[in-house]
């Protein structure tokens, strides 16, 4: 909400400076807020009666009103969730959790992770002065190989202004190198291929072919090779030079709307058919006239950069984050998150995806080839 609101004044955030509870937020009196929302959901009155003077002083007793009336509401949001027994769906965690480079290999090598903790490093004391920070080094194995993490530590105050360590998320993900078994290079060259697929040939032909009808046979069929979107690429360039402009729009097949929008689009909520035939129709609006593009395009704090693999005993998908924007949207606040899903049901691939996770056990640290991720 923050982020939606500052984007709405033109205000320039800080999120991760609010997270940490520290100066930089880039809003004004925001270390009077920041103390005052700490204290009002911690249990020391004491300091809540100093935050909140404190805020009075530096604004006005209105202004304090607001921002104490803006917590409860949180606060009251949590309390009924908790009342009425709500509880977030185990596999919308776990989409939560995606966002983290090091979830994501965890997930996709459930029961066989072993983190062995290293040591720490880099010791300092943090900008307000209240707590330290630090470097944790550390080693993830599995299947897939052996991955190097680096893990910023924060010594800070809680909610109950009691000082504990704390994980700070990081901007690039927590792995910085790795040494990748045989089933490792697989999963990567997959992740490789499919990202060569949606943005390198797929998004710049929705944003170059006219309507985008040449994206249907490009990427409804069973390919073969990575480079389909490209040869496609190629051959609208093609019929504009021997066409002119016109070359570019390509030929509609039969009942296109209703293939876009009922075959190639899944909407997130499905509860309600009325909800779920505008989220279709937006969809097709999009694809018509608006946008869709890689990920931090339009939405520049969205973390959903990662690709997620899922693999089974009978496919192999990986979900591509996309941004997309309504015709005629400037802002972040138009924009929604997506996925292009590709799938791999070939047997062969399958089973040689198996056999290298087996084999992977046995292979040693020598065997395994250096790979820096990035």
């Amino acid at each position: 909400m923050l982020s939606w609101s500052s984007t709405s004044t033109g205000e320039s955030i800080d999120l991760a400076a609010v997270a940490d509870g520290r100066d930089g937020v880039g809003l004004a009196h925001a270390n009077e807020l920041l103390r005052f929302a700490s204290a009002a959901a911690g249990s020391d009155d004491g300091e809540l009666a100093t935050a909140r003077q404190r805020l009075v002083d530096v604004t006005d007793e209105e202004f304090m009103i607001d921002a104490a009336a803006v917590a409860a509401n949180f606060e009251m949001m949590t309390r009924l969730a908790d009342g009425t027994g709500a509880r977030m769906p185990a596999e919308r965690l776990e989409r939560s959790a995606e966002v983290i480079d090091v979830m994501r290999i965890a997930l996709r090598n459930k029961g066989n992770v072993e983190f062995v903790a290293g040591g720490l490093s880099q010791w300092e004391r943090d900008v307000q002065g209240q707590g330290l920070t630090c470097t944790m080094n550390a080693l993830m194995k599995c299947p897939e190989g052996r991955f190097e993490l680096t893990i910023q530590m924060q010594h800070a105050l809680n909610t109950q202004q009691e000082l504990t360590w704390q994980i700070r998320m990081p901007a690039q993900g927590f792995v910085n190198s790795a040494k990748l078994t045989n089933y490792g290079f697989l999963i990567r060259d997959m992740e490789t291929t499919a990202t060569a697929l949606v943005y390198q040939d797929m998004l710049p032909l929705f944003g170059v072919i006219g309507q985008n009808a040449v994206l249907v046979p490009a990427f409804a069929e069973p390919m073969t090779n990575a480079p389909h979107g490209l040869k496609l690429m190629q051959h609208g360039i093609g019929r504009v030079a021997a066409m002119g402009g016109p070359g570019f729009i390509y030929p509609e097949p039969k009942d296109y709307e209703e293939q876009i929008a009922m075959r190639f689009f899944t909407p997130a909520d499905r509860s309600d058919p009325s909800r779920e035939r505008l989220q279709r129709d937006q969809f097709l609006s999009v694809w018509r006239a608006g946008r869709i593009t890689p990920p931090g395009s339009i939405i520049t704090e969205n973390r959903d950069t990662g690709p997620i693999l899922t693999i089974t005993d009978k496919i192999a998908e990986l979900r591509m984050p996309i941004e997309l924007q309504l015709p005629n949207g400037v802002t972040a606040q138009t924009g929604a998150r997506g996925a292009v899903v590709l799938v791999c049901d070939n047997p062969t691939f399958l089973l040689k995806l198996k056999e290298a996770r087996a084999a992977a056990a046995s292979e040693s640290p020598m065997e395994m080839q250096d790979r820096t991720l990035k």
